[in-house]
Protein backbone atom coordinates (compact mmCIF):
# COMPACT_ATOMS: atom_id res chain seq x y z
CA UNK A 1 0.00 0.00 0.00
CA UNK A 2 2.91 2.28 0.24
CA UNK A 3 2.42 3.77 -3.21
CA UNK A 4 -0.98 3.32 -3.60
CA UNK A 5 -1.96 6.22 -2.03
CA UNK A 6 1.06 8.45 -3.67
CA UNK A 7 -0.15 7.34 -7.31
CA UNK A 8 -3.72 8.44 -6.64
CA UNK A 9 -3.00 11.70 -5.43
CA UNK A 10 -0.15 12.26 -8.52
CA UNK A 11 -2.76 11.77 -10.57
CA UNK A 12 -5.59 13.16 -8.79
CA UNK A 13 -3.05 16.65 -9.11
CA UNK A 14 -2.56 16.16 -12.61
CA UNK A 15 1.28 15.97 -11.84
CA UNK A 16 3.01 15.31 -15.75
CA UNK A 17 6.00 13.25 -13.91
CA UNK A 18 6.09 9.55 -12.57
CA UNK A 19 9.46 9.13 -11.33
CA UNK A 20 10.81 5.52 -11.23
CA UNK A 21 10.39 3.31 -8.38
CA UNK A 22 13.90 3.40 -6.44
CA UNK A 23 13.10 -0.61 -5.22
CA UNK A 24 10.90 -3.48 -6.48
CA UNK A 25 7.39 -3.20 -6.40
CA UNK A 26 4.63 -5.85 -5.10
CA UNK A 27 2.40 -7.27 -7.58
CA UNK A 28 -0.34 -4.54 -6.27
CA UNK A 29 2.16 -1.42 -6.41
CA UNK A 30 3.26 -2.77 -10.20
CA UNK A 31 -0.48 -2.44 -11.35
CA UNK A 32 -1.22 0.78 -9.81
CA UNK A 33 1.97 2.27 -11.39
CA UNK A 34 1.66 0.50 -14.63
CA UNK A 35 -2.21 2.38 -14.91
CA UNK A 36 -0.38 5.70 -13.99
CA UNK A 37 2.31 4.89 -16.54
CA UNK A 38 -0.22 4.19 -19.26
CA UNK A 39 -2.01 7.05 -18.79
CA UNK A 40 1.21 9.22 -18.75
CA UNK A 41 2.46 7.31 -22.06
CA UNK A 42 -0.64 7.97 -24.09
CA UNK A 43 -0.35 11.64 -23.39
CA UNK A 44 3.05 11.70 -25.41
CA UNK A 45 1.96 12.38 -29.35
CA UNK A 46 5.09 14.12 -30.37
CA UNK A 47 8.61 12.68 -30.47
CA UNK A 48 11.45 12.27 -32.58
CA UNK A 49 13.28 8.72 -32.46
CA UNK A 50 16.54 7.52 -34.01
CA UNK A 51 17.30 4.06 -34.16
CA UNK A 52 18.83 0.58 -35.69
CA UNK A 53 15.63 -1.59 -36.82
CA UNK A 54 16.40 -5.56 -37.48
CA UNK A 55 13.68 -7.31 -40.15
CA UNK A 56 14.63 -11.05 -40.10
CA UNK A 57 12.36 -13.82 -42.15
CA UNK A 58 12.84 -16.80 -43.22
CA UNK A 59 14.15 -15.85 -46.56
CA UNK A 60 16.01 -12.80 -45.55
CA UNK A 61 17.67 -10.45 -42.97
CA UNK A 62 18.08 -6.88 -43.27
CA UNK A 63 19.57 -4.13 -40.88
CA UNK A 64 18.09 -0.27 -41.43
CA UNK A 65 18.06 2.79 -39.75
CA UNK A 66 14.92 4.70 -38.98
CA UNK A 67 14.16 7.86 -38.17
CA UNK A 68 10.57 8.76 -37.10
CA UNK A 69 8.79 12.02 -36.57
CA UNK A 70 5.37 12.32 -34.80
CA UNK A 71 3.25 15.31 -34.13
CA UNK A 72 0.04 14.23 -33.45
CA UNK A 73 -1.92 12.65 -36.25
CA UNK A 74 0.81 13.48 -38.45
CA UNK A 75 3.65 10.97 -38.94
CA UNK A 76 7.03 10.82 -40.75
CA UNK A 77 9.00 7.61 -40.93
CA UNK A 78 12.53 7.18 -42.81
CA UNK A 79 14.13 4.35 -43.79
CA UNK A 80 17.86 3.94 -44.70
CA UNK A 81 20.65 1.68 -44.87
CA UNK A 82 23.58 1.43 -42.68
CA UNK A 83 25.54 3.34 -44.74
CA UNK A 84 22.43 6.21 -44.70
CA UNK A 85 21.33 5.81 -48.41
CA UNK A 86 17.82 6.92 -48.05
CA UNK A 87 15.35 3.71 -49.00
CA UNK A 88 12.00 4.98 -48.34
CA UNK A 89 9.61 7.63 -46.35
CA UNK A 90 6.00 6.84 -45.38
CA UNK A 91 3.68 9.96 -44.00
CA UNK A 92 1.06 9.30 -43.10
CA UNK A 93 -2.04 11.88 -41.66
CA UNK A 94 -5.82 11.17 -41.77
CA UNK A 95 -5.65 12.28 -45.48
CA UNK A 96 -3.85 8.74 -45.85
CA UNK A 97 -0.36 7.19 -46.03
CA UNK A 98 2.21 7.63 -48.69
CA UNK A 99 5.06 6.00 -49.58
CA UNK A 100 7.94 7.13 -51.42
CA UNK A 101 11.66 5.71 -53.01
CA UNK A 102 13.73 6.58 -55.23
CA UNK A 103 12.59 3.93 -58.05
CA UNK A 104 8.74 3.98 -57.65
CA UNK A 105 8.19 7.66 -56.80
CA UNK A 106 4.88 8.04 -54.30
CA UNK A 107 2.15 5.37 -53.72
CA UNK A 108 -0.68 5.57 -51.82
CA UNK A 109 -2.70 2.90 -50.35
CA UNK A 110 -5.23 2.59 -46.64
CA UNK A 111 -2.00 1.78 -44.39
CA UNK A 112 1.63 2.15 -44.14
CA UNK A 113 1.26 -2.09 -43.89
CA UNK A 114 0.11 -2.61 -46.91
CA UNK A 115 2.53 -0.10 -49.14
CA UNK A 116 5.41 -1.74 -47.28
CA UNK A 117 4.43 -4.99 -47.92
CA UNK A 118 3.68 -4.50 -51.23
CA UNK A 119 6.77 -2.03 -52.01
CA UNK A 120 9.41 -3.44 -50.03
CA UNK A 121 8.46 -6.78 -48.69
CA UNK A 122 8.08 -6.32 -45.28
CA UNK A 123 5.79 -7.19 -42.28
CA UNK A 124 6.23 -3.89 -40.46
CA UNK A 125 3.28 -2.96 -38.11
CA UNK A 126 4.25 0.55 -38.33
CA UNK A 127 0.06 1.45 -36.51
CA UNK A 128 0.75 -0.65 -33.79
CA UNK A 129 4.86 0.56 -33.63
CA UNK A 130 3.44 3.84 -33.00
CA UNK A 131 2.53 2.25 -29.00
CA UNK A 132 4.86 -0.14 -28.61
CA UNK A 133 8.00 2.15 -29.23
CA UNK A 134 6.37 3.92 -25.95
CA UNK A 135 5.83 0.89 -23.95
CA UNK A 136 2.49 0.59 -24.03
CA UNK A 137 -0.16 -1.97 -25.80
CA UNK A 138 -1.65 -0.80 -29.19
CA UNK A 139 -5.45 -0.67 -28.67
CA UNK A 140 -7.37 -3.93 -28.59
CA UNK A 141 -6.88 -7.40 -26.80
CA UNK A 142 -3.43 -7.63 -25.34
CA UNK A 143 -1.80 -10.07 -22.47
CA UNK A 144 0.84 -7.40 -20.60
CA UNK A 145 3.38 -8.48 -17.92
CA UNK A 146 4.84 -6.14 -16.22
CA UNK A 147 8.38 -5.86 -14.59
CA UNK A 148 9.43 -5.16 -11.00
CA UNK A 149 9.09 -1.70 -11.56
CA UNK A 150 5.38 -1.91 -12.94
CA UNK A 151 6.81 -1.28 -16.90
CA UNK A 152 5.50 -3.40 -19.28
CA UNK A 153 7.91 -6.28 -19.97
CA UNK A 154 6.66 -8.47 -22.62
CA UNK A 155 2.98 -8.58 -24.11
CA UNK A 156 0.89 -10.64 -26.56
CA UNK A 157 -0.72 -8.36 -29.27
CA UNK A 158 -2.67 -10.24 -31.90
CA UNK A 159 -0.46 -11.77 -33.55
CA UNK A 160 2.62 -10.41 -32.30
CA UNK A 161 5.26 -11.70 -29.20
CA UNK A 162 6.54 -8.65 -27.67
CA UNK A 163 9.44 -8.17 -25.43
CA UNK A 164 10.99 -4.49 -23.77
CA UNK A 165 13.68 -3.43 -22.25
CA UNK A 166 16.38 -0.74 -21.77
CA UNK A 167 14.35 1.51 -20.67
CA UNK A 168 15.63 5.14 -19.90
CA UNK A 169 14.73 7.88 -18.25
CA UNK A 170 14.41 10.93 -20.88
CA UNK A 171 12.93 14.44 -19.48
CA UNK A 172 9.58 13.27 -17.66
CA UNK A 173 8.91 10.23 -19.44
CA UNK A 174 10.25 6.53 -18.94
CA UNK A 175 10.66 4.92 -22.35
CA UNK A 176 11.88 1.81 -23.53
CA UNK A 177 15.49 1.63 -25.80
CA UNK A 178 15.04 -2.23 -26.84
CA UNK A 179 11.55 -3.49 -28.67
CA UNK A 180 11.64 -7.54 -30.05
CA UNK A 181 8.76 -8.49 -32.00
CA UNK A 182 7.97 -12.09 -32.94
CA UNK A 183 5.39 -12.56 -35.35
CA UNK A 184 4.60 -15.77 -37.40
CA UNK A 185 6.70 -14.17 -40.78
CA UNK A 186 9.10 -11.71 -39.18
CA UNK A 187 11.06 -11.19 -36.37
CA UNK A 188 11.89 -7.50 -35.36
CA UNK A 189 14.72 -5.90 -33.27
CA UNK A 190 14.55 -1.97 -32.54
CA UNK A 191 17.02 -0.55 -30.56
CA UNK A 192 16.42 3.19 -29.95
CA UNK A 193 19.10 5.10 -29.74
CA UNK A 194 17.85 8.59 -29.43
CA UNK A 195 14.58 9.45 -28.19
CA UNK A 196 13.48 13.32 -27.97
CA UNK A 197 9.56 13.47 -26.82
CA UNK A 198 8.08 16.68 -26.53
CA UNK A 199 5.28 17.33 -24.32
Amino acid sequence: MRLIIPLILLVLTGCATLQPAKAPLSPQEQVQYWQIHQHQMASLQKWQLSGKLGIRTAERSDSLYLNWEQQGDYYRIRIATVIGQTLAIIQGSPRGISLSTADDGTQFAQSAEQLLRQELGWDLPVTDLGYWIRGIPAPGNNDPRLNNQGLLDSMQQGKWSLSFGRYQQVEQWQLPGRLVAKGPHARLTFIINDWKPSS
